[in-house]
């Protein structure tokens, strides 16, 4: 599978918006575009979705993938909390987008050979160079003890959010992260991210 095949499915499973829990149920119309070849492969998406829902994975999601502003896949599912179908122009509450065009920005990078996958984070960012985990934490009295990462922090890690690192604020290492005043993304502090990162690799 191409770099661009996997874009493509990171920009659709970004539109997949998570609400209410509900049953296994279609709506509206299903575009397949002008070329053949392209209905195995929104089939294959439709399947992946519809097997989402019924086994609870996600409760409902509109799906829209165009190319050169031509709609190729648009498609709702699942149902509202009160039993309604999902209609296509059903409004959604859309978080963390910033993800879908990092995500984007930085694939285009990695096509175009700029970094490796399994490349470190302190090849771009020295602070995380060296860095350990907690092994043990008293949430109470906000401390801990930490031994040696095994290995370092890798892209990879941080496009499948297994680098250990997590959420400021619902996480349960919230209260180290505000001693350092690491917020979670929303403040009203006029702050550098460059700066933020920096603390956050200690």
């Amino acid at each position: 599978m191409n770099i661009k095949k996997i874009t493509t499915i990171i920009i659709a499973l970004f539109c997949v918006i998570i609400t209410v829990k509900a049953q296994v149920k279609t709506a509206d119309t299903l575009y397949y575009g002008n070329n053949i070849n392209s209905h195995e492969k929104f089939s294959a998406i439709d399947s992946m979705l519809i097997q989402s829902i019924d086994s609870s994975w996600i409760n409902n999601c509109t799906v829209l993938i165009s190319k050169r502003g031509k709609i190729l896949f648009k498609k709702s599912y699942g149902r509202t909390e009160k039993g309604n179908e999902i209609p296509l122009d059903a409004i959604y509450r859309i978080a963390s987008q910033t993800k879908a065009v990092t995500c984007v920005a930085a694939l285009t990078l990695y096509e175009q050979g700029k970094f490796s996958l399994d490349d470190p984070v302190s090849r771009y960012i020295p602070e995380f160079k060296n860095m350990n985990v907690i092994k043990e934490y008293d949430k109470r009295e906000g401390t801990y003890t930490v031994v040696p990462a095994n290995r370092e922090i890798t892209i990879k890690d941080l496009f499948t959010h297994t680098s250990g690192i997590e959420y400021p604020e619902i996480g349960q290492y919230a209260s180290l992260y505000a001693k350092s005043d690491i917020p979670a993304g929303w403040t009203n502090k006029s702050l550098i991210l460059g700066d933020k990162i920096k603390e956050l690799s200690k």
